[in-house]
């Protein structure tokens, strides 16, 4: 069994196409999103890496279904739900397309479900204003609603192996705006405790930052992750040899003011946990410094 749904706003689910000839059509010109890769063990990364780790191309994070909330899992069910009673499902219309966030290929294998996903944003609709027209005045575009496909897939939900394989959390808040909590921001008291009480006497911060909320949401969640790997608690017991890293970099050293860290500022923050992953680095080879996207520990 293979079928193509969508679903819409307000947690509706539609079939995108009303004949059989109209899903061969489609499934012949998007045969990259209408087909399934292998994902093997080496293209896998846990999830729990930095926030702001960005896989490679042939790279895929995974979570297990299993150990979501039973909020987010409901909504997984559902969909499963959907494809296997997909016959039920009235078919998508012109007047209800621009209401679309998820077109679904799926295939049911031995009772196993696997389904592509495809996240639709407001930027793939052409509507009337979008016409494209020749110097003689002829429109390209007659439709007024148009849905801009593209061949490839954002996230994978694999019954058999019981995962969710995706390169972007924020994909799979369409399914449920639960996955976003799964990088979760630190707290104002949290970050009262890492850098008043547990990093006291080495980092010197404003205030201000914390008290009126001038922190970034990813620098919340980097150091609610940093506290949670034990980071801090490292920089904490061996802070000699943190300031001996530090020393070694430009970039680094202009947060130092006598010994003490300095962050009057979020872009302050934004380096100092690039520091904390150590994420500047000097290439042996080259000999020239290097500051990384983001870090991924390998054994």
């Amino acid at each position: 069994m293979a079928n193509c749904i969508c679903k819409l706003k307000k947690n509706r689910f539609n079939n995108l196409f009303e004949t059989t000839d109209d899903f061969e059509k489609f499934s012949e010109n998007v045969s990259t999103f209408c087909s399934f890769i292998t994902i093997d063990d080496n293209s896998l990364t846990d999830f729990k890496v930095s926030p702001d780790y960005k896989p490679d191309s042939d790279e895929w994070f995974y979570l297990k279904i299993d150990g979501l909330e039973e909020n987010i899992t409901r909504h997984i069910d559902t969909i499963y739900e959907h494809f296997r009673s997909s016959t039920d499902l009235s078919d998508i219309d012109s007047t209800t397309l621009n209401d679309i966030k998820l077109v679904m290929y799926g295939e049911e294998t031995d009772s196993k479900l696997k389904i592509n996903f495809q996240v639709i944003t407001k930027s793939k609709f052409i509507t009337e204003d979008k016409f494209l027209v020749f110097d003689n005045g002829t429109k390209i575009l007659e439709n007024d609603n148009l849905l801009q496909f593209e061949d490839k897939t954002h996230f994978i939900l694999c019954e058999d192996t019981n995962r969710i394989y995706f390169k972007q959390l924020s994909h799979l808040n369409t399914i449920h705006g639960d996955f976003k909590g799964l990088y979760k921001e630190a707290s104002k008291s949290d970050v009262k405790e890492i850098f008043e009480t547990e990093l006291v006497g080495l980092v010197d911060i404003d205030n201000d930052l914390i008290d009126n909320n001038k922190i970034s949401s990813l620098n919340l969640k980097k150091i609610s992750f940093y506290k949670g790997s034990g980071v801090f608690q490292k920089i904490k017991d061996n802070p000699d040899k943190f300031l001996v890293y530090m020393k070694k970099f430009d970039v680094l050293k202009e947060l130092l003011t006598a010994d003490k860290i300095s962050i009057q500022s979020d872009d302050n923050m934004k380096i100092f946990m690039k520091a904390c992953s150590e994420q500047v680095y000097q290439g042996d080879f080259t000999g020239d410094f290097f500051m990384a996207n983001a870090n991924k520990k390998i054994d």
